[in-house]
């Protein structure tokens, strides 16, 4: 899977200054995973860091038990010289801006490791791409043990930590038994299991009870099989909340049987849009091009400011049904 010479550079002596960081909006699978490879090269003696490119959700906080991570701030921060980066669970570099622009300003090597169809490739960066892996967790172990680095605690704390998030506990696995053989190993490293899933799963608040009032207003589509909802940021602050309970949200719509895509608009007080995306069975990859979005082939999105929201709509629908 990893090539010799990315081998070779991971174990280098003196060690090279290593920067890993994943997507905007970054999830448990590219916390987890990046931060079980930063903590095994500093386990080797190597340098690394983990930058994200905005404030981690509380719910994740767990997870960086060493206090590495560092939140990008392209006005006050300047990129290490003569370092290497490496994106985990990224597909797509519109993803990873502004980060990834002024990498290519200082001509810094790129590494890609993920378990989505690419994107977006530029022919100076270097990829390793699995799509049989269910997460990139399964990625990460794999290299973490071709590096000869021994598991402990907060290695395997944030390697289960991906596999459960991805693979939303287990239920899309790729017909794989693979993430329950390495999650057998992990576990004999993990003090309390029952912690991580509650850390992860269990974020309900009376206040996002409250919010979820708002799935009366969601719209059925082609005999339903597509669900819309359109709210408003308004309706976010009134009940305390945020984004995240949103997507939480259309998450759970998906869940219903009969149920192939869902659609979320959120309204911004600007009115501009941030569209989100869940399709079973479609490619949403071409939809949100048009719109200059990006995303994985069955989870995307993309932020609109030019233009009507009926209009938006009409087009997704269209292209959905």
């Amino acid at each position: 899977m990893y090539s010799k010479s990315f081998l070779k550079l991971l174990n280098q002596k003196p060690s090279p200054h290593f920067v890993i960081s994943t997507h905007k909006f970054c999830d448990g699978d590219g916390l987890g995973a990046g931060l079980a490879l930063c903590y095994a090269l500093k386990k080797k003696k190597q340098k690394a860091e983990f930058f994200t490119l905005e404030k981690i959700h509380p719910k994740y906080e767990f997870m960086d038990n060493q206090n590495i991570l560092k939140v990008y701030n392209p006005e006050k921060m300047k990129l290490p010289k003569n370092s290497i980066y490496i994106f985990v669970d990224v597909n797509d570099t519109r993803l990873i801006e502004p980060l990834y622009s002024n990498i290519k300003k200082i001509q810094a090597p790129v590494y890609f490791i993920d378990h989505h169809p690419l994107v977006q490739k530029n022919l100076n960066d270097h990829f390793f791409i699995d799509i049989t892996c269910s997460s990139t967790a399964e990625l990460i172990y794999s290299l973490i043990k071709d590096l000869q680095v021994s598991l402990d605690q907060d290695i395997c704390k944030n390697l289960f930590s991906s596999i459960v998030f991805d693979t939303n506990r287990f239920r899309h696995i790729k017909n794989s038994s693979k993430p329950f053989s390495i999650v057998a190993e992990l576990m004999l490293q993990i003090k309390d299991v029952d912690y991580i899933y509650d850390r992860l799963f269990k974020t309900l608040t009376v206040n996002k009870l409250r919010f979820f009032s708002k799935l009366e207003k969601v719209e059925y589509y082609s005999n339903n099989r597509i669900a819309f909802l359109h709210l408003k940021e308004s309706e976010l602050k009134e009940y305390h909340t945020d984004s995240t309970q949103a997507y939480d949200m259309i998450d759970m719509i998906r869940d219903v049987e009969q149920i192939d895509s869902t659609i979320l608009i959120l309204e911004k007080e600007d009115g501009s849009f941030k569209l989100s995306l869940r399709s079973r069975s479609k490619d949403l990859i071409p939809l949100v091009k048009k719109f200059k979005g990006g995303g994985h082939s069955h989870s995307a999105g993309a932020y609109i400011s030019s233009q009507s929201l009926d209009k938006v709509k009409k087009e997704i629908l269209s292209y959905l049904k």
